[in-house]
């Protein structure tokens, strides 16, 4: 009896542990799929795509990330709606960037523009926790 008590408490233990870890998991994979590979995407097009928006870096002094409407748009929109996903203070403040967005356009497209300062801290702290948050999945995945 004794035996089938401590097979049951460590199959419980088990059991529960996987639990948490399969919650973890599932919690990283919606984090990244939600808010910061969306972010990180748009951010990496803001500033290294070639087309209308190396346009306006050149055509504008300070414009070395430059958005679409739709992109600024979705950006906003993940902050409302997945904003506690990101450290508060973070979010704050990528929220207040994104308010501060320059208007230029370039032929018949409207884009967005920031500056590298206040852009280019926010996403080194995306490509950090993306990057810490795929480790951390990886490691899930593995056990």
């Amino acid at each position: 009896m004794t035996v089938a008590t401590i097979v049951l408490a460590a199959y419980a233990y088990l059991t529960v542990q996987e639990g948490k870890r399969d919650r973890r998991k599932d919690t990283i994979e919606k984090m990244l799929e939600d808010a910061y590979s969306p972010v990180y995407e748009i951010l990496r097009r803001a500033k290294f795509e070639n087309n209308e928006r190396s346009q306006a870096r050149a055509k504008l002094d300070g414009f070395d990330w430059v958005v679409t409407g739709a992109e600024l748009g979705r950006m906003r929109e993940i902050i409302e709606k997945f904003g506690h996903y990101f450290d508060r203070d973070e979010s704050r403040r990528f929220a207040m960037i994104l308010e501060r967005a320059k208007y230029t356009r370039v032929g018949t497209s409207p884009l967005w523009g920031f500056g590298e300062t206040e852009m280019g801290q926010w996403f080194s702290y995306i490509m950090r926790e993306r990057d810490r948050l795929k480790r951390e999945l990886d490691q899930l995945t593995l056990e």
